[in-house]
């Protein structure tokens, strides 16, 4: 009996932990996007709402702070080398010197918006004229005085920390992220910009397209891994996209959405996805792997909050529409919905 006491001892303490999920707020109204962890401090995280507000949170969600740039927020990056400068693409570029407390216009400088409705749905201008918005931009890991600007299919790059900026040869399509290697000589950055349907690839000068099944859903990744949704279906791409895989959700018919990889270690990666059916069941929720999408184990399970679910019901909010996760701690993931953090 003690041996068999020893032994259930030493397998509860090998157990892992179960993962754990909680509603760390703002929410009860507006849709959530695109929260971003600091990977100077896992406890900084910002979130975009679709009714113009941005949130930042410096406690790791016990409490947060609402900005507004006047535009809905598209992305938020963090400087790879300053832990007090961000940025914020909206219809243009704006950045904070001041850890998030004020923020500016960066590009294009002189434009103004012209505003619509709730939600910011206006557009630049410059000296009278529409300018596009910015679709995609980063920051070069060990040179953040380097930046990387697409306006749709238009590209430019900065090497002064935005006071100039160069126009590039256009893009093949409209990008919508951009990932800058950091293994690739600094004089000549090996690029990944992905497009509707294909990521394009700039090595040693040349460009090069790798083409995916359909339109983008999501895609995220640190290269030379990256994880795309397309149809509902996942695609893994393990050696700097020459070559795709499909990776299977572990159950029937799910279909995937959004996805978000740790950027330190991308063979971590999470996925949204609804109408998994199993043997018993049909779920929705949030899916994990740990070996570069060859499986997937469900880590989300339909989370309750105070007051939304009891009055609206468990599925109102589906599943996350956004996901993030630390750059430096792939187990830390924020999931955002209709209304919650």
């Amino acid at each position: 009996m003690k041996r068999l006491a020893l032994l259930l001892a030493a397998l509860a303490f090998a157990a892992p932990e179960p993962t754990r999920w909680r509603i760390l707020g703002p929410g009860g109204g507006g849709s959530l996007y695109h929260p971003t962890i600091s990977p100077h401090d896992s406890r900084i995280a910002l979130v975009a709402c679709d009714m113009t507000g941005a949130y930042l949170t410096r406690d790791g969600g016990a409490h947060w702070r609402i900005f507004n740039l006047g535009e809905t927020v598209r992305g938020f990056f963090f400087d790879p080398l300053n832990p007090t400068v961000y940025y914020a693409i909206a219809e243009g570029l704006f950045r904070s010197a001041d850890a998030g407390d004020s923020w500016q216009r960066l590009y294009p400088r002189d434009a103004y918006m012209s505003t619509g409705d709730d939600h910011a749905s206006g557009s630049l201008h410059v000296a009278g004229k529409q300018v596009p918005a910015v679709t995609a931009f980063a920051i070069d890991p060990t040179d953040s005085r380097s930046l990387y600007l697409a306006q749709g299919a238009a590209f430019s790059t900065s090497f002064d920390a935005g006071v100039h900026w160069r126009a590039e040869p256009a893009l093949p399509a409209p990008a919508r992220r951009i990932w800058v290697d950091s293994k690739s000589l600094p004089g000549d950055r090996t690029l990944y910009i992905a497009g509707p349907n294909a990521l394009y690839i700039r090595k040693d000068g040349k460009w090069r397209t790798s083409a995916l099944p359909g339109n983008l859903t999501s895609i995220d990744g640190a290269p030379p891994v990256f994880y795309a949704t397309v149809a509902g279906k996942i695609h893994v791409t393990t050696d700097g996209a020459i070559t795709w895989r499909d990776s299977a959700l572990p159950g029937f018919r799910g279909e995937a959405t959004v996805i978000a990889a740790a950027p330190s270690r991308p063979a971590t990666a999470y996925v949204s996805f609804s109408r998994l059916r199993t043997l018993t069941s049909t779920k929705w929720g949030v899916a994990k792997t740990t070996n570069a999408g060859r499986s997937w184990e469900t880590v989300y399970d339909q989370v309750r909050d105070a007051w939304l679910t009891p009055r609206f019901g468990a599925g109102w909010a589906g599943n996350p529409i956004g996901l993030g996760v630390a750059p430096m701690d792939p187990n830390l993931a924020y999931a955002t919905d209709s209304g919650r953090v």
